[in-house]
């Protein structure tokens, strides 16, 4: 009678045993894959899974660089014979600042303003890695009329989420000419040196309220012809500039003075 009772438990013990067999797939492909806390290796992966009661479950946890970690879990429920588990990218909200001045801020070329600002936050960027091992990465940029473009390029490894864009007034390389030629050159105030003479990443200033490019003057000194000055700009990226001279000049009075002619000793 006791052998009964215990082989009739042992049936109803047995009876609330299930078993599934569950092949895992992942996306993208090939994460890893940790059951019940012990790693199994990379997907896909077919597994037999027990339970003892209802109650039970197992934890999956599917993981890949440049994702977040994944977590299904299983139950006695579970009638399918396989499951994929989506990994979703990596996410960062990335807060751009422009200075000195407002300027359009795009990234991978899209505004994502159509006014200037000095500062705004991006959507959550995502991030992922290539086959290849390669990080998503992306271009900043703000752009603003008298400056020259500022660029970045942002990538999960930065470990960054503030980034600050200067903006540089605009520059050219200068030549100046003088005609006739070895006049002083003086830039605004200061003085470049003699003609024909070049110069490098000559800077323009803008005016914050007109938003417009600051003229600047040559000059031209050259013993015995009259200075002679011209203001420059951007004026499209023109580099050559050659400035005329003209002799000096003044005006000459010429008067005549009628004189008296004695009247000649002895005259015929």
């Amino acid at each position: 009678m006791r052998l009964s009772i215990a082989l009739l438990l042992a049936l109803v013990l047995t009876g609330c045993r299930t078993e599934r067999t569950v092949t895992i797939t992942t996306r993208p492909p090939d994460a890893f894959l940790k059951i019940d806390g012990v790693d199994r290796g990379r997907a896909p992966l077919t597994q037999d899974f027990m339970f003892a009661d209802a109650a039970q479950t197992h934890r999956i946890v599917a993981s890949r660089e440049g994702y977040k970690d994944a977590i299904w879990t299983l139950d006695s429920d579970f009638k399918g014979k396989t499951h994929e588990i989506a990994l979703l990218p990596l996410t960062r909200k990335v807060t751009i600042t422009v200075a000195p001045e407002a300027a359009i801020v795009r990234i991978d070329g899209k505004p994502v303003d159509p006014q200037p600002v000095q500062s705004v936050t991006l959507p959550e960027l995502e991030f992922t890695k290539d086959a290849l091992g390669n990080w998503t990465k992306y271009e900043i940029t703000a752009e603003r009329e008298g400056f020259q473009p500022a660029r970045r390029t942002i990538s999960w490894p930065d470990r960054e989420a503030s980034y600050r864009l200067e903006l540089l007034p605009v520059q050219k390389d200068l030549e100046v000419l003088s005609d006739p030629p070895g006049a002083e050159i003086f830039l605004d105030e200061q003085k470049l040196g003699t003609a024909p003479i070049q110069t490098k990443a000559t800077q323009f200033r803008v005016d914050a309220e007109s938003n417009t490019l600051i003229p600047r003057t040559l000059r031209a000194v050259l013993p015995g012809y009259d200075p002679v000055e011209q203001p420059i700009a951007w004026d499209g990226g023109q580099k050559t500039y050659n400035l005329f001279l003209k002799p000096k000049r003044k005006v000459v009075r010429i008067t005549t003075e009628q004189r008296e002619v004695p009247p000649q000793v002895g005259g015929i």
